[in-house]
């Protein structure tokens, strides 16, 4: 009979090899895109993809390119000690998440909301030209920090103490990038990226993967300022 291990080993082993193939092909799409945008794009659903995979895996028939691991002589020396490394490395990760998400509880109830002009206003300047509907919470930082979104179902913006001394241009100019990753839901992107990085955490491509996903988000923003 097979095994609960036997059969994760088999979920794990088939698919490394089919993300791989499919991260060098995402990889390759992603690249030859010029607009930082598309990039993200092409990375968001490059990881909703390989997290289906997990799901349909076991539903789907098998891939005859692939070669015939289940014979090979290695399989049996590395079979009892997967789980155990797999879940260790699987633990470790899913705490660096939660400590990150520990975090932003923090710093929401250490800050301040900025909920009166000329801040209010200008919030509401920049949402209409962005064309977003829902509300944003802003809120103020008793300290240095940098400015970040987050929420799914409630948007936060924060920034820094030192902002109440900014230009009217440096906050506005802040405010559209904070908000360019809000309309495009970049917070939720991330959290289904993590997610799925935390079954593939032993993949150096996946590594890979999250760092230009990252990178483009963040000039993809950049763009829509300019824009």
């Amino acid at each position: 009979p097979v095994t609960s291990s036997e059969t994760f080993l088999g979920l794990l082993v088939t698919c490394s090899l089919k993300g791989t193939m499919f991260l060098l092909l995402v990889g390759m799409v992603a690249l030859l895109s010029s607009s930082a945008s598309r990039r993200h794009f092409t990375w968001v659903c490059g990881f909703i993809c390989l997290g289906a995979l997990l799901v349909l895996e076991p539903l789907v028939p098998h891939w005859g390119v692939l070669p015939d691991w289940r014979s090979a002589s290695w399989i049996e020396t590395i079979r009892p000690w997967v789980i155990p490394i797999w879940s260790v490395g699987a633990l470790l990760f899913c705490g660096k998440v939660m400590l990150g998400l520990l975090a932003l509880f923090r710093i929401e109830r250490s800050s301040t909301k900025l909920n009166r002009d000329p801040w209010d206003t200008m919030v509401d300047e920049c949402r209409r030209d962005l064309g977003i509907r829902r509300p944003v919470c802003l809120l103020k930082f008793p300290g240095r920090i940098m400015p970040m979104t987050w929420g799914v179902l409630r948007n936060f913006i924060v920034l820094p103490s030192s902002a109440v001394r900014w230009s009217g241009q440096r906050i506005r100019a802040v405010l559209m990038h904070e908000l360019a990753h809000i309309r495009r839901g970049d917070y939720l992107a991330s959290l289904l990226r993590d997610a799925v990085c935390a079954f593939y955490w032993f993949h150096p491509l996946i590594w890979w993967a999250a760092r230009e996903m990252d990178e483009d988000r963040e000039e993809a923003s950049d763009d829509a300022v300019i824009a």
